[in-house]
């Protein structure tokens, strides 16, 4: 049900944000995007409302590699100075090309452009790319 419920937020987004695109758009508490809570169903208008009411934020001590590694790349809600850098041609060859979404994609495409066989196009076979 949580997909659908990021779909339905993601589909109501405040005006200030409308130029983000569908794909950038994947989770309102993870990112810095806002939602109109007006056309959303009344339960998801209370989730929104007691999450900014109680300032709901991803916090921890230290958190493991794997949750590093699932943590959204774009919009994430504590990048600073880089307001519309998802929109910029690098970011859409990265998030429409090679299915980046999180910081364990940008890892392992950066291991990848160090292979020999990679070729900077969209059909490049090799092992890397397949793997995504």
């Amino acid at each position: 049900w949580t997909y659908i419920a990021d779909a339905l937020i993601a589909k109501h987004i405040s005006q200030a944000f409308e130029n983000i695109d569908e794909m950038s758009k994947i989770n309102v508490f993870l990112q810095s995007w806002t939602t109109s809570k007006k056309d959303l169903p009344k339960d998801l208008q209370n989730i929104i409302a007691i999450a900014q009411k109680h300032s709901l934020r991803l916090e921890g001590l230290a958190f493991s590699r794997e949750i590093q590694h699932q943590m959204l790349i774009w919009l994430h809600s504590k990048m600073t100075g880089m307001s519309g850098k998802h929109n910029h041609k690098l970011a859409k060859c990265l998030q429409q090309n090679h299915n980046v979404r999180s910081i364990g994609d940008v890892e392992i495409l950066s291991k990848m452009n160090r292979t020999n066989r990679h070729t900077n196009r969209q059909n490049c076979r090799c092992t890397a790319c397949t793997d995504i």
